[in-house]
């Protein structure tokens, strides 16, 4: 069918248009894994067991379609956002360790409307989710016990941003848009353990396997990592 033909020519487009971005830093988005080994190949830019599929790249494209959208509601809503896209980049610091490590922060709210309660400036970060990961996120617990890669990108940048402030985490539910909000305390403990990981990473030799976070290949983790193939075989 000329359908079918139509988006089989979209799918390989967005395959082969997207470009793996290489990095001579440890990003912090990746630093919340629990298996340091994953870490590791992922910083090292070690090549997956399989190349992501043009949905899964859509996917991962939508994060910044809505952290877009939200980043236009928060400024109607009256508050000012420093962003990347609105500051230049060394206005915004975010290398950190001699530029070994780093990241993208998605904004920083430097004032807005007066809210009990509420202090400037603070780190602002957004994700947008599918049903299940919402479902998760919407949970009244603390932020690491729900998804510990979004809680250590917070701790991370809060701590070497100088941001001692809650910081605003936003997530919009691809499904049926709803928008959750809450405040995440900076958690000094839990960010410096976050860094003295980093620095675990950073100081490994180029020939030199960290440990895998189990023994067991046929743990959950193991099951669905890009790097399984790569890691035991």
């Amino acid at each position: 069918m000329v359908s079918e033909n139509v988006k089989q020519l979209l799918d390989e487009a967005i395959v082969r248009n997207t470009i793996r971005e290489d990095r001579d830093y440890l990003g912090v988005s990746i630093l919340g894994y629990n298996c340091l080994r994953k870490i590791q190949y992922s910083w090292k830019y070690t090549a997956p067991d399989s190349t992501h599929s043009a949905k899964t790249l859509r996917i991962f494209q939508r994060g910044h379609l809505f952290e877009e959208m939200v980043a236009t509601y928060l400024r109607n809503a009256g508050f000012e956002l420093i962003t990347e896209k609105t500051r230049k980049l060394e206005d915004l610091p975010l290398d950190f360790m001699d530029g070994n490590f780093g990241g993208h922060a998605d904004g920083i709210i430097v004032s807005g409307p007066a809210i009990e309660g509420l202090s400037y400036p603070f780190l602002w970060e957004n994700k947008a989710v599918g049903v299940k990961s919402w479902t998760n996120l919407i949970k009244e617990i603390p932020l690491r016990e729900k998804d510990n890669t979004y809680a250590t990108q917070i701790a991370v940048y809060q701590a070497m941003l100088g941001l001692p402030n809650p910081a605003l985490f936003t997530v919009v539910n691809s499904n049926t848009m709803e928008i959750h909000c809450e405040f995440v305390e900076l958690d000094t403990e839990f960010a410096q353990k976050a860094l003295d990981k980093a620095h675990l990473i950073l100081s490994s030799t180029e020939n030199e396997l960290l440990p895998r976070v189990s023994n067991d290949s046929d743990y959950f983790e193991c099951k669905m990592c890009s790097y399984k193939q790569t890691c035991w075989e």
